[in-house]
């Protein structure tokens, strides 16, 4: 009787260490794998282009591009205060921890669910879970540069976990839903089309009254309004004229111009013939980042697993949500919004894999190990040919080319920028990291905003700019004696300098 209750103990000694080391291993795993292949400073590989404006505006307390992306700006100037690297890795290094813990977080989804199903085998489905979503390419791609979305990815996961808790609506549980859609917003707009979500589990829990039910959607909302505090710092950022205030919002009109991103409202919808082959284009992704076995995995898992709860209402609202909008959104860097869908799609491949091993049987030991080996030896060649499409650790373009602007630019000159990359290059190495002061960067394609016109005339008030809607030839006109480049990058360096 003692040695069984010896063994029993064992056991569960055993059961517990596994289950304490697993999420650390995922953790540590894919923590390691995106500091291997993150960018060593400023990339633009991987869709990176606004990289150089988000670390600048975060290092200047200034105001980054539409919708504005404080909570995104808050967190980044944090990480950029760690004494390691330079100061765009320190900001690449908050997408990797924010991707990790996003893959962590659908480990406990996942995890959640299977073991409210009864399964027996839960934790490795569900490592296999946070492994393929960690090292989808989309994924994987957005974990080693600066970017908001894998900060997104954790929100959006976060809430998930905390959407799919056992019970009904509690004040605790409903404080931390509001406070994170909140923050979920003041970093991503998008995060919008989980609201409904928020509303359909607070209203129709089986187990508590109706006046409790709004009660909690009530106090959501009361603790999303704290969430959303953050959209303030914008506002008192933009007073202080930083060097890089996008729409200046200090003013009413101009917050609400940057946050409801009227700057790109002409891409919102696409016509009827670009979105069926868009569609194509997503099914196409699909395939990329989770490969064939991942897909029918993954739909096994959503189709011929499905039970109905909220794990499978969430997320298939959530997948549903934000495939619809990056199909029918005419943007170059749309897809990214699939990122939340994606770590849906992983989840079901988790019960896909739990309900495979199901099937097979307790008794066929062999045929579950000798499948959980295939599964994890698929996973390790998909990543091997994953890398050198994601790796940013050998892109040093922005440095190339701000090398050569600086070194060519005379003394005192004034620099038109051309493109994002050579904008947002520029703001970086000028405005963060203080070189080259004496010149005057302007960003010809946004002369005609008044904004920015503000925000220029406050960053160098040595520079006459009388015009109220000034072009390069007006800049030029009132400026005689002062030297003029232009700039801009395609597949290198274009400077053009010509001496006043």
């Amino acid at each position: 009787m003692v040695k069984i209750r010896g063994n029993i103990s064992m056991t569960m000694k055993r059961d517990i260490l596994i289950a304490r080391l697993l999420p650390i291993f995922l953790g540590v795993a894919l923590l390691t794998v995106y500091l291997l292949t993150m960018a060593p400073g400023l990339a633009w590989v991987n869709g990176g282009s606004d990289g150089g404006d988000l670390v600048t505006a975060a290092a200047v307390d200034g105001v980054a591009h539409p919708t504005g992306y404080p909570v995104y700006l808050i967190l980044a100037k944090i990480f950029q205060m760690i004494p390691v690297g330079s100061l765009a890795y320190r900001t690449n290094l908050l997408s990797a921890v924010c991707m990790t813990l996003a893959s962590l977080c659908l480990y406990a989804i996942v995890m959640r669910y299977l073991s409210s199903q009864g399964s027996l085998q839960s934790r490795f489905p569900s490592l296999l879970a946070g492994i393929d979503f960690g090292l989808a390419h989309l994924v994987w791609s957005q974990a080693v540069i600066t970017e908001v979305y894998a900060l997104h990815a954790l929100l959006m996961s976060f809430m998930l976990y905390l959407l799919t808790k056992p019970g009904g609506p509690s004040p605790s549980l409903d404080r931390w839903l509001g406070i994170c859609f909140g923050l979920a917003m003041g970093n991503h707009v998008t995060s919008i089309l989980m609201f409904p979500v928020l509303i359909v589990n607070a209203l129709f829990p089986k187990t508590i009254l109706l006046r409790q039910r709004w009660n909690s959607l009530l106090r959501q909302l009361s603790w999303m309004v704290l969430g959303l505090m953050p959209y303030l710092v914008l506002s008192l950022r933009a007073a202080a004229f930083p060097p890089v205030n996008w729409g200046n919002p200090q003013t009413f009109d101009g917050l609400i111009w940057l946050v409801t991103g009227q700057l790109y409202r002409g891409q919102l919808f696409i016509d009827a013939s670009s979105f069926l082959s868009r569609i194509s284009a997503f099914a196409a992704l699909l395939v990329e980042n989770f490969a064939l076995p991942g897909l029918y995995l993954g739909l096994l898992g959503v189709v011929y697993f499905f039970s109905p709860s909220r794990f499978y209402g969430n997320t298939i609202w959530a997948a549903s949500a934000f495939s619809l909008f990056a199909v029918q959104y005419g943007t170059v860097d749309s897809n990214f919004y699939l990122i939340p869908a994606f770590l849906c799609f992983s989840a079901w491949i988790g019960v896909g894999v739990d309900g495979v091993f199901s099937l097979i049987g307790r008794q066929l030991l062999v045929g579950k190990t000798l499948l959980g080996t295939l599964i994890v030896l698929y996973l390790v060649v998909t990543a091997a040919f994953t890398l050198p499409k994601v790796d940013a650790s050998h892109d040093t373009r922005a440095d190339q080319f701000v090398d050569t602007v600086f070194s060519q630019a005379p003394e005192g000159a004034i620099l038109f920028a051309k493109g994002d990359r050579a904008v947002f290059g520029l703001w970086y190495y000028h405005y963060a990291l203080n070189e080259r002061p004496d010149l005057f960067i302007i960003a010809s394609d946004l002369l005609h905003f008044p904004w920015y016109l503000e925000t220029v005339r406050a960053t160098y008030p040595a520079l006459n700019l009388s015009e109220p809607f000034p072009w390069t030839t007006t800049v030029i006109a009132e400026n005689p004696n002062l030297p003029v480049c232009y700039v801009n990058y395609t597949n290198n360096a274009q400077v053009d300098c010509n001496d006043p």
